[in-house]
């Protein structure tokens, strides 16, 4: 049997956007939020935030939009280092390992 929880994320993954580019624009209602800047590389809209964490310190998220939806989120760790908090691709192949194995445990039993 399929799990229809695992299906639904998959289905989000695949066709929500999750997060607006415009939505990033609301952070800067936030006493925090320092700026929002976006670019346009290679037909994908980039974000650059940057804001005041609780510690003091200063973060720097990059937020990678392709038609409007978010595909990809990093926190800048330095000038050329990332650590990469979500990736769409990702997600949705780990999605569809999971219901590959949940369909052949249904299949056996």
């Amino acid at each position: 049997m399929i799990n229809s929880s695992k299906l639904n994320q998959l289905y989000s993954e695949m066709y929500e956007p999750k997060l607006l580019p415009q939505d990033l624009l609301e952070n800067l209602n936030l006493d925090n939020y320092i700026s929002v800047n976006f670019t346009k590389s290679n037909g994908n809209t980039k974000a650059i935030t940057k804001c005041h964490l609780p510690n003091g310190r200063i973060a720097e998220y990059v937020y990678t939009f392709r038609d409007s939806k978010l595909i990809r989120l990093e926190e800048m760790t330095s000038a050329d280092h990332s650590i990469v908090l979500y990736d769409r691709e990702i997600e949705i192949i780990k999605l569809k390992e999971e219901l590959s194995l949940d369909t052949k445990f249904s299949l056996v039993s």
